[in-house]
């Protein structure tokens, strides 16, 4: 019953991040995906979504948006680490999802 009631928690976790999805910084989009990856509740609109802003934090182009901007709270923020940027290839490949967005994020890598 834990495992079900982890599932449901994460879930609306997802519905949150999707509402908050501009104010997550590069570290925090990597750590989002990586736990949702690794919990095996991969939702295919959520990883669409936080790939795109963390492609653009790396300036690339995905869906016709600003390509190299990277603005949390007002701030613009510098470029991802690899750390990051490798912590998000691993758990969109973990979540086996395939997306534009991702798949241009592993390309752009």
């Amino acid at each position: 019953t834990l495992s079900l009631l982890t599932g449901k928690l994460l879930d609306l976790i997802a519905v949150e991040v999707l509402d908050m999805v501009g104010d997550f910084k590069p570290q925090e989009l990597a750590n989002l995906l990586w736990a949702f990856a690794t919990s095996g509740r991969a939702d295919a609109d959520l990883f669409e979504r936080l790939s795109v802003k963390l492609m653009r934090c790396m300036g690339g182009n995905v869906d016709g948006g600003d390509s190299d901007t990277c603005i949390v709270g007002g701030e613009e923020l510098g470029e991802p680490k690899p750390q990051e940027i490798s912590n998000s290839v691993w758990a969109l490949a973990t979540a086996g999802l395939r997306s534009p967005g991702q798949l241009s994020m592993i390309t752009f890598v």
